[in-house]
């Protein structure tokens, strides 16, 4: 699993042990394993960071920061992603 954290999970067979981690591997190949636990945090802290990350000229960032600050961050900021 991508985060790396343990969980018990008690299986009959080793075989049927093996065939379950061999999905979850493939399910993380293909994305399509989601972590349960993300977005449980704020979007504001989600949006800052994703912001950051971003490689633009300073345009566009100009207004994507204008647009966050003036439409998202107001009324959506301290609310949990999911």
């Amino acid at each position: 699993m991508p985060n790396h954290r343990r969980r018990t999970r008690l299986f009959d067979r080793k075989a049927d042990a093996d065939a379950w981690a061999r999905s979850l591997a493939t399910d993380a190949d293909r994305g399509l394993w989601t972590d349960r636990t993300a977005g449980r945090g704020p979007l504001g802290d989600y949006a800052a960071t994703w912001l950051a990350a971003q490689r633009w000229r300073p345009s566009p960032r100009e207004q994507a920061e204008s647009h966050l600050r003036g439409w998202i961050f107001p009324s959506f900021s301290g609310r949990a992603i999911s």
